[in-house]
Formats: structure tokens, sequence, C-alpha cells
């Protein structure tokens, strides 16, 4: 089995889902490693036992966390803003990203597939032809049909025949691993502001189709666009200036604060064509602009001033970890 490409698979609190898509990776010809942030003890024993049942497929907990991290005990401290411990509740996909970052580097992978959980796969081939791609490309993604990886805001403008912004999704991502400069942020829209983040100095390719299960876009379609649209601000913000060249934005607070009010423009334009057509639209905007009306540009900047004071920490990071050699076997009998 090839050592230097590995798939990595996402999955908190699903186990249902997950019995339904890993069995399409168990003919991948590479190492699967399924990354478990599910935070009931239930659920992590039932995810556990549905990996044990392949040979290429391995489970990864916050029991193997914890002992490949005591393999760095000087580089714990410098961890804490990129990580936290797998299983944690509440929004962790950035964190769990960079973890899985960390993981591949330790493990001395060269090539990863990013793959969530209910990704489904019409041919395993596109799994190889990505990789391939990958001799010339930084970053290869595939379009996600089926339910589009989207916000519900995102869901409200498709209803309204507004449309909305498309980009590679972290959902179904392969990348080289000597192309990551920049670590993951731990907000809604993680997989996107990254990929612009490394946008300028990469090159990123879209290749083949791959199916997301179906699931209700417009459930608690309120409380998830609250909880969203923060992220949403933040990937508005992170493409304006990549595109503009302009990295410096990022810690300016008008910019942010003409961002913020951008997007309120947009949240009104959703509403008006949401009367009479989409209560969702109406309910969930109305709810929108009283949020954007009380977010302040210097909070974002706070967030972006942070991140690049610690960038050359996070380079250094996996600099450190490529030269660690002492958890080839970490899965036992040198399996990966």
């Amino acid at each position: 089995m090839n050592k230097q490409k590995c798939i990595t698979l996402f999955t908190k609190n699903r186990p249902e889902i997950l019995s339904k898509t890993l069995p399409q990776l168990t003919n991948a010809d590479l190492s699967v490693i399924v990354l478990d942030d599910s935070t009931n003890t239930e659920t992590k024993r039932i995810v556990d036992n549905i990996a044990k049942k392949w040979n290429n497929i391995y489970y990864h907990g916050r029991p193997e966390q914890k002992e490949l991290l005591q393999k760095f005990t000087k580089l714990v401290s410098d961890l804490d803003y990129f990580i936290k411990p797998l299983g944690t509740n509440g929004w962790t996909l950035g964190y769990v990203r960079n973890y899985a970052i960390i993981l591949a580097k330790t493990l001395d992978f060269e090539r990863v597939l990013f793959m969530d959980d209910d990704i489904i796969i019409k041919d395993v081939n596109i799994i190889k032809e990505m990789m391939k791609l990958l001799d010339n490309a930084d970053f290869v993604g595939a379009k996600i049909s089926g339910m589009p990886d989207d916000s519900v805001v995102g869901y409200i403008m498709r209803e309204l025949g507004m449309k909305p912004y498309e980009f590679l999704s972290g959902g179904f991502l392969a990348f080289n691993l000597d192309s990551v400069s920049e670590c993951f942020l731990n907000y809604y829209n993680e997989d996107w502001i990254w990929l612009f983040l490394h946008k300028p100095k990469v090159k990123l390719v879209k290749y083949g189709e791959v199916h997301q299960l179906p699931f209700n876009p417009f459930e608690n379609a309120v409380e998830r666009a609250l909880q969203q649209e923060f992220g949403e601000i933040l990937v508005d913000g992170v493409k304006k200036a990549i595109e503009s060249k302009n990295n410096a934005a990022l810690t300016d607070v008008p910019f942010w604060n003409r961002i913020v009010e951008k997007r309120s423009y947009l949240i009104k334009d959703v509403i008006n064509l949401s009367e009479n057509n989409c209560v969702t639209g109406m309910s969930a905007g109305k709810f929108l602009l009283s949020y954007l009306s009380k977010v302040d540009g210097k909070q974002l900047v706070n967030i972006f001033t942070t991140y690049f004071a610690r960038k050359k920490l996070w380079l250094h990071l996996l600099y450190d970890l490529g030269e660690y050699e002492s958890v080839e076997d970490f899965y036992g009998g040198g399996a990966l």
C-alpha cells in the first residue's frame, strides 16, 4: 500500500450516515483515517466498530489523539491556538481539520484527500485521478452535486432565484501537504477561507463529481443561519481582500465595516424577494439584519491580527512535525 497518500474522513455524531459512506472506501487502495469528533461515548464506540470492519480503515478519536500528541510534549503549548481535543462540543471543524494536517504530517503522508462523512462517490477511480492531478496542482476539488455544500442563506437564495457564490469545497478535496501554508480558522466556511488564503500562491483545479446525501437545508433555519453568519462575513472579506491583492485589508476596521454593510444589503434583498414567496427567507433575514447591526469591524480585525501573528508558528510547527518518525507504526505493525 502506498504510504505517501491517505484519505481523512471527518465524522461527528453521525454513525448512521458513516455506515453508508465508509464501505465505498474499502476499494480505494489507500489508507483511510476516520477522524472521529463525536461527543457521545456510545457514538464513539459505534464509529470505532464500523471502522474495524476493514483492514485499510483506521479509527482515530480522542485517545489516539492524546497518545500521538504525547510524542510532542515540547509542542503542546504551541498547538492550543490551532487544535482542540477531539470530541469537544460545538463547532470544531476548523480545529479538527488543523489536527488532520498535523496527523498526516506526523505519519509522513505527502498527499491527503479530505472527505466529509456524507459524501457518496459514484466512481472510486476519481480518488486515483485526483491524486495524479496533484503532480501539477496544489489542491484538487470535485464538484459536489445532490445537496450542495452551502449555508441556510445560500439555499434561501437558490429558492429565490438568486445565485450564491460557489467555490471548491473541503467536503471532498485532495491536496499536497507541502503546499499547505495556512491554518484553518474555526468558523463556519473554514474551508473556503483556508483555500482563499492559499489562492494567490497555489494552483487549484476542479475535477469530477461526487454526491452529497440529502438533508433538510431549512431545519432550524433561523438558529443555523445566525450561527453561520459570522463565517459568511469572514469569507466575504477574505475573498475581497485576496482578489484585490490586499491582505492588509484584513486588519483594517473600515474595510470590514464595508463588508458588513454590503452583507446587510444582500440580506435586505433576500427579505424583499422573500415577501409572499419564502417565509423562511423573511424570518431568517430579519434576525440576520439585527445581528449584522451589532457586528463591529474591530472583532474581525482582532481575528486576523491574531491569525497573522500565529502564522509563522504554524509553519514552524509543520516543519518540526515533518522531522518526527516516532509514530511510523502508530496504528500497529507499520500498517500505514
